[in-house]
């Protein structure tokens, strides 16, 4: 009895799935929504169904959305039997660059360095006039250059810096818009960016290493400018620097 092709024969077959093989990936793709629905939520899972119903039913839409349509056992293929599926450059960096990068930065954080980076920036910019504002664009570059999460930067360094900020006479909004634009600058900054910069790389054929340098002129010019916004908001509004009682050693 003939052996059913593998994956990797079934990429470069041009011939129809078979029946064991469409059973497979149907359970396959059922499998992988229900991992989604338990991760990350029904919204995804909504998105994704809409997609593969526009995928099989598109032919019936009039107009600009129109779409010449596919079979159920097409979009099986190229989702299951295809690296342009589940099985696709994104899935092969969240398996080899992805996950090592992560963790280094989980550990970094439980080992303390989120706290050190913190107080490192309250002892650089706290004496300045303006500080708190100046210590949350250091805190989350600092921050953001190990976790490459804003909003886990925001959660992390904003905690500290927006009260200190809105207690020497920075207002709500530019409290909050400081410690936002400042959380997302750190997903630019190396050696640990958001999770784009890995597809990056993996989709140009580029070496991390290089990319992380190249990565960092902007990621700096960024952190300059709102730096510079800071200090001159400081000097406009002649604002003083926190109690030297609240800076760390």
């Amino acid at each position: 009895m003939q052996q059913p092709p593998s994956i990797v024969e079934r990429i470069l077959a041009i011939d129809e799935l078979t029946s064991q093989q469409l059973v497979i990936g149907t359970l396959f793709l059922i499998t992988v929504l229900e991992g989604e629905r338990r991760v990350v939520g029904m919204g995804m899972i909504v998105l994704c169904l809409i997609a593969i119903m526009y995928t099989l039913y598109g032919n019936h839409i009039s107009g600009v959305f129109y779409y010449s349509g596919s079979s159920f056992t097409e979009l099986v293929d190229k989702l299951v039997y295809t690296t342009d599926g589940i099985f696709s450059i994104p899935l092969a960096a969240a398996a080899t660059f992805i996950f090592l990068f992560v963790l280094f930065g989980k550990f970094l954080e439980r080992s303390g360095a989120g706290e050190l980076f913190i107080e490192l920036a309250f002892a650089l910019a706290g004496r300045s006039k303006g500080g708190p504002a100046k210590m949350a664009v250091l805190s989350s570059a600092f921050m953001g250059s190990i976790s490459g999460s804003a909003t886990a930067n925001v959660v992390s360094t904003g905690a500290y810096t927006i009260p200190l900020m809105k207690k020497v006479g920075y207002s709500n909004d530019f409290s909050g818009a400081v410690e936002s634009a400042s959380s997302t600058g750190g997903q630019l900054l190396p050696p640990v960016m958001g999770a784009a910069a890995f597809l990056l790389a993996d989709f140009i054929g580029m070496p991390y290493t290089t990319l992380i340098l190249i990565a960092a002129v902007p990621a700096l010019l960024f952190f300059t400018g709102i730096f510079a916004s800071v200090y001159f908001e400081a000097i406009k509004l002649n604002m003083e620097s926190i109690d030297e009682s609240q800076i760390p050693k």
